[in-house]
């Protein structure tokens, strides 16, 4: 199984519904195969992303500090709080441990779930 087909899966077998995605736009290659059926919440953000990519946040020089779905929060903007969220990083320390907490950040507790 790929991980879009692992995140799918768990949608299905949990009732999932609100799906984030953290990526570059080397590991981030799989984000159309997320069912939209099952999770019809599906945001993603990406950095180090080329210009020309369409997604709903996106970084083309580097971390997203200022585009970050957190960032959006303390700002004021309304984001959704997701179910599920595949965190795949660049893979340094630094951008992997803050991508990791960004996501958990933004995970839902689970009696709020669905």
């Amino acid at each position: 199984m790929n991980k879009a087909q692992i995140v799918n899966r768990l949608a299905a077998v949990h009732g999932y519904r609100h799906y984030l995605e953290l990526c570059t736009r080397t590991t981030g290659r799989q984000y159309a195969e997320i069912d939209r059926l099952l999770l019809t919440t599906c945001k993603r953000l990406m950095y180090r992303c080329l210009a020309a990519l369409v997604t709903e946040w996106k970084s083309t020089t580097g971390p997203p500090i200022s585009t970050s779905p957190n960032a959006s929060a303390r700002s004021g903007a309304k984001i959704k709080i997701f179910d599920i969220a595949l965190i795949d990083p660049f893979h340094e320390y630094g951008t992997s441990w803050r991508d990791i907490d960004e996501g958990f950040m933004l995970g839902s507790p689970h009696e709020q779930r669905r």
